[in-house]
């Protein structure tokens, strides 16, 4: 295929083909594959400069969004870069650049993420939160959660509702209450403990 025309912006250039295609190219690729000296492009020589330069858009947009969104797992960046309009091979190629390089680390970024939502969640919704982000399941299950307690947010939340409770004795409400506290992922004999604790038993 011939190279008809270049027309270059800013940043980009775009080629014009003899066969009626048009195809832009960011201005890095086109120095580093000399396309200001070539003139005619094999279909293969094209497939492998709209690769590169695929490649290296996926990264500056990556890049964009992982100082944006720096707690997020592999899994949520490369399904960020597909709804971006890139394959799957090129956004998996684009996470593990950026996890080669350092910007990437599930194992770091879980650990932010507890210390995050600690004293806010559950043991078993900070478990949910990181299965439901995409997180690796062995690296969720490396993390040794006994020693994260989440028993200053039980009593939090048992406290809060309580006030709300306007007939101690109405175990209607404390049977709601405690249902509504095994939803948030609270062993049974811990929420009874506290509430006998509080006398509402």
């Amino acid at each position: 295929m011939k190279i008809m025309d270049k027309i270059q912006n800013i940043n980009f250039i775009k080629l014009l083909l003899d066969n009626g295609q048009e195809v832009t190219i960011h201005k890095d690729i086109y120095f580093k594959n000399y396309l200001f000296e070539t003139e005619e492009l094999s279909q293969e020589q094209l497939s492998e400069i709209i690769k590169q330069n695929q490649f290296l858009l996926a990264k500056d947009t990556l890049l964009s969004y992982i100082k944006r969104y720096p707690l997020k797992s592999e899994k949520q960046y490369i399904s960020y870069l597909i709804t971006k309009g890139f394959d799957i091979a090129t956004a998996q190629k684009a996470v593990a650049y950026f996890i080669n390089n350092g910007y990437i680390n599930e194992d770091i970024n879980i650990k932010k993420v507890i210390k995050k939502y600690k004293g806010k969640k559950s043991i078993k919704e900070l478990k949910y939160i990181l299965k439901k982000n995409g997180f690796k399941e062995n690296l969720i299950n490396s993390i040794d959660f006994s020693e994260i307690s989440d028993q200053g947010y039980l009593d939090k939340l048992i406290e809060k509702k309580v006030k709300k409770i306007k007939n101690k004795n109405d175990y209607n409400q404390i049977n709601k209450l405690i249902r509504y506290l095994i939803s948030k992922g609270f062993e049974y004999e811990r929420i009874i403990e506290k509430i006998k604790e509080l006398k509402l038993l």
